[in-house]
């Protein structure tokens, strides 16, 4: 009776092993332009016979895909999954396609990461457009269609049949050509990371697995043997070193480093100013290179996990007796200043500098002034910027340094010529030079009160549509060097470079010399003349420019790795 009620209630439904693959060809079809670009440019050099090659993979990416879905075909289960999967398919689309994004693990982390005011740049009417036509309409046309499903033990027995057989005929294709597969996969491995809804849904797996596995993890002290040399350097005054965490800034365009447009008016200026030409840094998203560059890990031992649950450069430095502040305008830390004073300027109601919702850089400049009217100690400070932030970048900068136009005055690059995008991008590096600037003078204020010193660097590039790739976060082994080539600008005071024996020609000469992330956690104990066995004076970009070096103190046998 419960059969016929139901035919009279509604007329037709669609049995759920048809609606199975029907989603399964739209998720291909209409979700993965990326990912079929990708297919096409790769199996073109490696493969012998390309069209063959994509229709095997398709197959057997399409069986996988049914059977996936298919195995989610249970009442009241199916449509509550594939709902929020199609909606979360269509953004995930949309920034594969707009910005040429991977979605990995780490972009998820990323994401997590971010902030309510970074999420609010990427949210165009391109899309709201996407997530209405290719999300909200098909989730709403799939909660009205009515689907049947097997009410019979004939029809259960269907299912556990189709759920066994279409792997096996994906896995058939597969090793029909196995070689060929094989070759495709370890040569091409960024492939995965576009094919949706499988990129998204094991990248944010993997990433809460990652988090529950550490759940219970404690965090593992470095450092502890830290201190002064035995035959110390003994500067006449405190030493203050500042430093500036620049953000999406690419070291192509600092005029610096040779770039035809003017960046660096101000900074150009600078007596004994030096610009390191060839720096790499350790990831191309925020967090991943934040935590990167302060902790003790070097990029090809880093791992996000062990780094979160070690103590970094900050922690040691203020274990020796340094006072240590973060100064914060961009989406946080990332963990790195947990352990340290911190003052967070993003929100702060300031009508100078915040009148547009969010602070432009030069609030840390005030924040700076307020520490150094404090009693003189040693003291390290690290400014984190908004910098170069998109893909807003006309907001991250006052209009007076609008001197390259027209200016892409939107989030959604797609409206704007790459011209117009590297202008507004430009603009903003051009506001890093005057902050960057202004930070130099105002430590020259202070030559009666501190030895100083000012280290700048960029956190990860960015790309601005070259081979159509846009922001940044790209695999750090597939990225191009617009992400991964980032600037670094030093100043030493003179009374720094006379009590502290730094041969500035020496020093000069460094210029050229390939540096990377993997040296700040050196560099920054050396500033302060620091001893300890995780100190390792060749990977201090200052070592062979000092006189009289910090040395390693070898009472303390810790080791560098936990």
């Amino acid at each position: 009776m419960r059969n016929v009620r139901n035919r009279s209630m509604v007329p037709w439904s669609l049995p759920d092993w048809l609606l199975s693959p029907l989603l399964a060809a739209c998720f291909l079809g209409f979700y993965n332009q990326r990912f079929w670009l990708e297919l096409a440019g790769a199996t073109a050099t490696s493969s012998d016979n390309p069209r063959l090659f994509m229709l095997a993979l398709t197959t057997a990416i399409f069986l996988l895909l049914t059977a996936a879905i298919h195995l989610f075909s249970i009442p009241y289960v199916y449509k509550l999954v594939l709902v929020p999967v199609i909606i979360l398919s269509a953004a995930a689309s949309h920034f594969c396609d707009a910005y040429g994004v991977y979605i990995t693990r780490d972009m998820m982390r990323n994401v997590f990461a971010t902030d309510p005011m970074e999420a609010g740049d990427l949210l165009t009417w391109p899309l709201g457009w996407r997530l209405l036509l290719w999300g909200i309409i098909p989730a709403w046309i799939l909660i009205k269609l009515p689907v049947s499903h097997p009410e019979d033990l004939a029809g259960y027995g269907r299912k556990i049949l189709i759920l066994l057989v279409l792997p096996l005929l994906a896995a058939g294709v597969v090793l029909g050509d196995y070689s060929q597969f094989a070759a495709f996969f370890r040569n091409n491995r960024q492939v995965k990371h576009v094919l949706i809804p499988s990129n998204y849904l094991y990248a944010t797996t993997s990433y809460f697995n990652r988090l529950y596995q550490n759940k219970n993890r404690t965090l593992v002290r470095i450092g502890v043997d830290v201190g002064k040399p035995k035959n110390p350097v003994m500067p006449r005054l405190p030493v203050l070193a500042v430093v500036v965490v620049g953000e999406t800034a690419r070291g192509q365009n600092f005029s610096l480093a040779g770039y035809g447009r003017t960046t660096n008016p101000r900074l150009s200026q600078v007596k004994d100013l030096l610009y390191f030409n060839n720096v790499s840094s350790c990831g191309t998203d925020t967090a991943i290179s934040l935590p990167c560059m302060f902790s003790l890990f070097d990029r090809d031992e880093y791992d996000a996990d062990k780094a979160k649950y070690q103590e970094n450069v900050l922690d040691v430095i203020q274990r020796a007796g340094v006072r240590v502040v973060w100064l914060e305008n961009q989406s946080g830390c990332k963990g790195v200043c947990d352990r340290v004073a911190q003052n967070i300027l993003t929100h702060k109601q300031d009508p100078t500098y915040c009148s547009t919702g969010e602070c432009h850089d030069e609030i840390l400049l005030q924040a700076l002034e307020q520490i150094l009217t404090d009693t003189p100690r040693d003291t390290l400070v690290v400014l984190h910027q908004m910098g170069s932030h998109g893909p807003a970048y006309y907001k991250r900068y006052p209009s007076k340094f609008e001197q390259f136009t027209p200016v892409c005055q939107s989030a959604d690059l797609n409206k704007c010529s790459r011209q117009e995008i590297v202008n507004a991008y430009d603009n903003t590096l051009l506001y890093t030079d005057h902050v960057l600037a202004s930070v130099i003078e105002l430590l020259q204020v202070q030559e009666n009160r501190y030895e100083s010193l000012m280290l700048y660097v960029s956190d990860h590039g960015e790309s601005l549509g070259e081979n159509n790739l846009y922001l940044h976060g790209i695999p750090y082994a597939l990225a191009p060097q617009e992400q991964t080539k980032v600037p670094m600008v030093m100043w030493l005071s003179e009374g720094y470079r006379r009590d502290f024996a730094v041969d500035f020609g020496h020093l000069s000469r460094q210029r050229e010399t390939p540096w990377s992330h993997d040296h700040l956690f050196s560099t920054l104990m050396g500033f302060f003349n620091l001893a300890s066995q995780v100190y390792r004076p060749q990977m201090d970009i200052l070592t062979g420019s000092r006189k009289a070096a910090p040395v390693t103190d070898p009472g303390n046998d810790i080791p560098r790795k936990p």
